[in-house]
């Protein structure tokens, strides 16, 4: 049976995972890292890799279309997919979910002025937070450049990716709640995570060996 390994086409998560597949010896073979190939070979027999953008990761695993996957946490969570894999967290892609305003109003200000409206590219995870806090929102659904609704008075409230913070100084807003703290995570179908032992843990002990685990992340690794 062949084995497809799903990793992220484009985006901040793209070069990390092919150093990562060269460090755990999985070679991918077509010419250079810019390819437009979807699905190539490996110099591994029955493992191939096929690149998705990587939000479509965690739905094509669990949809069977794909065996192992490399994507953000913050994805599986907001395709609600969480508990349909298994998961081994990655020393990269480092981030947090967060909530901003703008610097001069604050979140209980904003919260308390009726129906709050967030710009954000996680509607799921937005809804719940609001949920969690018997709060309601509207929310509208961009894919990327969230951090200007605000600005452009579309938005009070954006929930997005913080990375440096840069981009949230840039754009004059202050975080005012983290929702999620995320990174990049092999993701694995549970009905074949038995199988594919071998090669889950070959990849994570490459990432090991790149950054070194605390105690914590070595017993998540071992259970």
């Amino acid at each position: 049976m062949t084995t497809k390994i799903a990793v992220p086409s484009k985006g901040r998560l793209h070069e990390p995972t092919l150093d990562l597949l060269d460090k755990a010896g999985i070679g991918i073979r077509r010419e250079d890292r810019n390819s437009r190939e979807y699905l190539v070979n490996t110099n591994m027999p029955g493992v191939q890799v096929r690149f998705l953008n990587a939000a479509d990761i965690p739905n094509k695993l669990k949809d069977r279309r794909v065996d192992v996957g490399i994507t953000g946490w913050d994805l599986v969570v907001e395709k609600g997919v969480s508990g349909s894999v298994e998961r081994l967290r990655l020393s990269f892609g480092t981030c947090c979910v967060i909530a901003a305003t703008a610097v001069d109003r604050l979140q209980e200000g904003v919260e308390s002025s009726g129906k709050i409206r967030v710009a954000t590219e996680f509607p799921a995870i937005t809804e719940e937070y609001f949920k969690s806090r018997g709060k309601s929102a509207e929310i509208t659904i961009l894919h990327g450049a969230v951090e200007g609704e605000i600005a452009t008075g579309d938005a009070d409230m954006v929930v997005t990716i913080r990375d440096t913070g840069a981009t949230l100084i840039k754009n004059k807003l202050a975080e005012r709640a983290v929702l999620l703290e995320s990174s990049a995570v092999i993701i694995a179908r549970n009905d074949r995570v038995a199988e594919l032992d071998g090669l889950i843990k070959r990849i994570y002990r490459a990432d090991s060996a790149m950054s070194p685990r605390t105690e914590g992340e070595k017993k998540e690794a071992a259970d």
